[in-house]
């Protein structure tokens, strides 16, 4: 099955970092094959809608994604990472220990683990989690991603901790 010209549009604007219109697109896709749900829009669309903090429609189609694929981890792995966001940490743990059923040897749960201890502000630990899957695998890329994230957001918070000490040495 060919994707319609707006679909194609969409997954365009998701491969460019436009998030926004990704949203806006994909859902309008979505809305005009109405027959027929591609998971993998689903799964485009909902990670769009998390990039743009709008995460009760991210989980929206991270659920309707598991309604159509409920034996793939990524809608599982997804949805926790949504859940955390809102503050549901039960219900994220659960997620990730249902994708672990699903793919247990995959990295994909310690790497949203280690995006759950990011989020909640312990970078460092995070940062473990990223270095303990690039040693069993040095070619996980989105541990590698994850881990130069991390850091870039460690040196900020080091060097706003660093600006804060010389501020208060000065006032002294």
């Amino acid at each position: 099955m060919k994707l319609s010209l707006i679909t194609r549009l969409g997954i365009s604007y998701f491969q460019q970092g436009k998030y926004r219109l990704t949203c806006e697109t994909l859902y309008k896709a979505l809305q005009l094959d109405t027959h027929y749900k591609k998971p993998s829009l689903l799964l485009l669309l909902g990670l769009s809608y998390h990039f743009c903090f709008e995460h009760s429609k991210a989980s929206s189609c991270f659920d309707d994604y598991i309604s159509l694929k409920p034996r793939r981890f990524e809608g599982y792995l997804f949805q926790a990472i949504v859940s955390h966001y809102l503050k549901d940490g039960i219900s994220a743990k659960l997620l990730v220990e249902k994708a672990e059923k699903f793919e247990p040897k995959s990295h994909y749960a310690t790497l949203v683990k280690g995006k759950f201890r990011e989020i909640d502000g312990d970078v460092s630990g995070a940062m473990e989690v990223y270095q303990k899957v690039l040693s069993e695998n040095q070619r996980n890329k989105v541990a590698g991603s994850f881990l130069r994230r991390a850091e870039k957001l460690n040196a900020r918070m080091n060097k706003g901790i660093d600006v804060e000490i010389r501020r208060r040495a000065d006032i002294q």
